[in-house]
């Protein structure tokens, strides 16, 4: 998986993802969790404000 994949929301930030994340940044996992969950609200609410 590229880096590239998760900036353009081809692939989201899974559990192993962020842990992986969380090693080599110093972020905590759930940090990264948060940020997968806060982007796929925008886009429910993005979605829902069409129909």
């Amino acid at each position: 998986m590229r880096v590239s994949h998760l900036i353009n929301s081809a692939r989201p930030v899974t559990a192993e993802l962020a842990l992986r994340f969380s090693r080599a940044l110093g972020q905590p996992p759930q940090y990264w969790l948060n940020l997968q969950t806060a982007c796929d609200l925008k886009i429910a609410e993005d979605a829902m404000g069409q129909e």
